[in-house]
């Protein structure tokens, strides 16, 4: 799917980082449901970071490509794990507490996101390397120069 025009990447990228704060309370409150506040920290790092390469490769490349897996998609994941949760409430069923299911979701999510992370930063390596601009090889100035010629006029 694609996403706003090439000159309009800086504003999608404002809106990724935007959406990526709202998800990372959820990703907060869920760690500290199941009794696990560094798997929360995994989790929200996780995000960021793939939140962080999406704009990276829109600025390299420019052009902002939405993630396959978005906002929509971990709502409904989320949603999942609520409907398993109310049904096992429901259910009675002794066997597997709350706090498992929990800690088995969470821990998946998880896997799921560094999974994920990893394999779009291998894409997003490979298209950078197909469609971005050559890098700047030239010379770095390292002196200051004392002429008005070579200083910006503002």
């Amino acid at each position: 799917m694609r996403g706003p025009p090439a000159n309009a990447a800086t504003e999608a990228s404002c809106w990724t980082i935007s959406r990526t704060r709202f998800h990372s309370h959820w990703l907060v409150g869920l760690a500290l449901s199941c009794q696990q506040p560094y798997w929360g920290l995994v989790a929200v790092i996780c995000l960021y970071a793939t939140a962080v390469l999406t704009n990276i490769k829109a600025k390299m490349i420019g052009e902002f490509t939405l993630a396959q897996f978005g906002p929509t998609e971990f709502k409904t994941l989320l949603s999942i794990y609520g409907l398993a949760l109310t049904v096992m409430l429901f259910s009675g069923s002794g066997a597997v507490s709350a706090e498992t299911v929990a800690r088995c979701f969470f821990g998946t999510l998880i896997v799921f996101g560094v999974v994920q992370l990893t394999v779009n930063l291998w894409l997003a390596i490979r298209q950078v390397n197909q469609h971005g601009v050559l890098p700047d090889t030239s010379e770095w100035v390292t002196t200051e120069s004392n002429s008005d010629s070579d200083r910006v006029k503002l």
